[in-house]
């Protein structure tokens, strides 16, 4: 029986948005003053955020972190963070 490569991208994180590299490279504008949007890796959102790596890692594949996927690759947008830590903002003190 020959060796059949499973999906795990759809498997580990659904909700990422699965982006080719060749796609990336072929399709994206190089027009001046064009802002593209910076994807922090796992380790960077970890260090902001001040927990480790792993813990990161589940909050992508269980869903509550949002992500983009070039490849094998995960990736954080900044406003996908931003959006992240507002939503888990709380106030003190405030009725």
């Amino acid at each position: 029986m020959p060796f059949r490569r499973r999906d795990v991208s759809r498997q580990i994180a659904p909700q990422c948005l699965l982006i080719s590299p060749w796609l990336v490279t072929r399709t994206m504008p190089r027009k001046e003053g064009f802002d593209v949007e910076r994807l922090l890796q796992p380790e960077e959102v970890a260090e902001i955020l001040g927990v480790t790596k792993r813990y990161v890692q589940d909050l992508v594949y269980a869903g509550k972190l949002g992500c983009v996927r070039i490849g094998r690759k995960v990736r954080v947008p900044e406003s996908t963070l931003a959006d992240f830590v507002k939503s888990r903002t709380s106030i003190v003190g405030v009725e």
